[in-house]
């Protein structure tokens, strides 16, 4: 974005324009006698000799840029219409606020909704499909079916997602040999990513050695602890810088939507548009000038479960219950819990006209029934059912293991690259995107 709006201004100071829109009237660049319109936004460079070759050029008016101009045309009109510096009195928000019409005129051609508010907003419209990012705007949780699912930019979310991963890893005792995890070791892991606002390889690593524990870290995900950290280490950083108390705003490390810290995340991730953003920071007692003024990024999204669902998942890795046994735990109980009138007896015969007209997806379909059918018949309800994607099973095992090797390596080169970026730019290293 940044090089498209210097290409615009390179233009603009090279000709001396006064204005974006005299420097599209008249700068050569836009000139295409070929067209019925100019295209603003961009041109082709393209060599006549060689059609294939086109360099493609942006160009990008910034908003201040556009705002000067329609304060430097509306100052002319003063000059004829003096009415323009009258007093009037405009409602904003439900507060009544005196302006003069020039300032009003600039206010309406400059306004912007709010993204939390949606394009439009009609309650009684029922058509609409989108009004405005608020709660009630969130889906459920597939464990807890009445909660609200959880927020995804969150010391919880990052925890969840931390442990996930670690449940993914094989722990070993070095004299025992026993395959486990022991639970003082799983607690003093998670203590320490609250504490110090992430975990390493090398803190994960020098925990479980006081425990006399191995850890072999080989496993088919793509994920590292820096990724599944989108949240706490940039706000731990920020209260650090600020004079913040970080124990206090985690109230002494606890797994709680009670917490300054958890407000905070809330108030993030429901308040998008900057200006309402920092009138939201501003309620909470517990932030400072300096915190509100640096924290300029946007943390939004939602987890794939809720806040209860995810404390209860990192209170279990700490009892030493790694997460692939606590999801199926709960999926079972969840199973268990339906109505067996509300169950399904079997897999229904496939009925969509257009499954049965493309005959190799009926047939793989139609086969994978009757398979889990006869499970169902012979051993009863399984609690879960793994799929493998299709495009991994005309790979062998070691050819997958080589891939995801190949993978884990340009993950972790980009993840250099990015810290590099945001060394130069002084930006933090999650903010640095693909383009850059």
């Amino acid at each position: 974005m940044q090089q498209y709006s210097d290409n615009l201004e390179a233009i603009m100071q090279r000709d001396n324009y006064r204005t974006v829109g005299e420097m599209y009237a008249l700068a050569p660049e836009f000139k295409n006698p070929n067209e019925d319109f100019k295209n603003y936004g961009y041109i082709y460079n393209s060599n006549k000799k060689n059609s294939k070759t086109k360099k493609e050029e942006y160009y990008l008016a910034l908003r201040s840029q556009i705002n000067k101009e329609a304060e430097l045309i509306l100052s002319k009109q003063l000059e004829f219409y003096p009415i323009l510096n009258k007093e009037i009195e405009v409602v904003n928000q439900g507060n009544t606020e005196r302006t003069s019409i020039y300032k009003r005129i600039l206010d309406i051609i400059f306004s912007q909704r709010d993204f939390e508010d949606g394009p439009s907003y009609d309650e009684n419209n029922s058509y609409q499909k989108y009004h405005g990012f608020t709660k009630d705007s969130v889906g459920h949780c597939m464990y807890y079916p009445n909660e609200k699912r959880g927020i995804r930019a969150s010391l919880l979310g990052d925890l969840f997602a931390t442990t996930n991963l670690l449940s993914q890893y094989t722990y070993f005792g070095k004299d025992t040999g026993v395959i486990g995890i022991v639970p003082d070791a799983a607690k003093e892991l998670v203590n320490r990513f609250i504490e110090d606002g992430e975990l390493t390889s090398k803190t994960m690593k020098n925990i479980l050695n006081k425990y006399n524990l191995g850890v072999n870290t080989k496993t088919s995900s793509n994920d590292t602890f820096s990724k599944c950290n989108k949240f706490t280490k940039e706000i731990k950083n920020l209260c650090d810088n600020t004079g913040i108390s970080w124990k206090e705003i985690t109230q002494g490390m606890q797994l709680s939507t009670k917490t300054p810290l958890y407000k905070l995340a809330d108030t993030l991730a429901f308040n998008i548009t900057p200006k309402r953003k920092k009138a939201a920071l501003k309620k909470l007692n517990f932030l400072n000038d300096d915190f509100i003024d640096l924290i300029g990024k946007n943390y939004g999204g939602t987890a794939s479960a809720s806040d209860k669902f995810m404390i209860e998942s990192i209170e279990a890795f700490m009892d030493g219950e790694i997460y692939g046994d606590f999801q199926a735990r709960k999926l079972y109980e969840r199973f268990n819990n339906i109505d067996t009138k509300q169950r399904p007896i079997k897999m229904p015969i496939i009925k969509d006209i257009d499954m049965i007209k493309n005959p190799v997806v009926f047939r793989s379909l139609n086969e994978t029934r009757k398979v889990v059918n006869a499970i169902i018949e012979k051993y009863g309800y399984p609690s879960s059912i793994n799929v493998e994607v299709a495009s991994d099973l005309n790979r062998s095992f070691g050819a997958r293991t080589k891939l995801s090797k190949i993978i884990r390596q340009n993950e972790k080169n980009n993840d250099e690259y990015r810290r590099i970026i945001a060394d130069i730019t002084g930006q933090s290293i999650n903010s640095v995107t693909p383009k850059e």
